[in-house]
């Protein structure tokens, strides 16, 4: 597994800024993303980072029910997407 890591990075970061990057190359490079679990830990990150935000907005007494209807939905655009 080390040995896959380490060509894995050197995939990556080989492709990252290259303006000749192909479709199958881009291709590559997501297969990694995803074979390697970063797709799914960068997801479980934003998340967590989306449910703390939303506690916090909870927890803030001094926000007009209009500002914090506005910074909900902020999170929301900034965190449901597809990928």
């Amino acid at each position: 597994v080390p040995f896959l890591a380490l060509l894995y990075a050197e995939v990556l970061a080989g492709s990252l800024g290259d303006p000749d990057l192909d479709d199958d190359a881009v291709a590559e490079c997501r297969r990694i993303l995803i074979d390697s679990g970063a797709l799914e830990r960068t997801e479980e990150m934003i998340s967590t980072g989306a449910e703390a935000a939303l506690e916090a907005l909870a927890a803030t007494p001094d926000l007009t029910e209009e500002g914090r209807a506005a910074l909900v939905e902020l999170v929301a655009i900034c965190t449901d997407r597809q990928t």
